[in-house]
């Protein structure tokens, strides 16, 4: 099915030169988080995460501060569902 998209979405694309891409549906976006000082904001989307609210996998974590907690609040996977 999208093979017919892609071929008929071609020609308009190259006549307004867009970039594009399709996305499979299938597959969950795999998204690194990047921590400062604040932990707020980590929670709030680690919860949200835990919500269902972001439908995606987080493999990693990154911290420019000392001080960043070293795991997630809960031990709970955050990659499958």
């Amino acid at each position: 099915m999208s093979g017919v998209f892609e071929h008929a979405f071609a020609g308009l694309a190259e006549r307004f030169r867009m970039e594009w891409s399709l996305l499979d549906r299938e597959r969950r976006p795999r998204v690194a988080i990047l921590v400062s000082k604040t932990h707020h904001c980590l929670y709030e989307l680690l919860l949200k995460h835990q919500d269902g609210e972001l439908d995606c996998d987080i493999p990693i974590i990154v911290s420019n501060h000392p001080t960043s907690p070293r795991s997630p609040p809960s031990s709970t996977s955050l990659s499958s569902r």
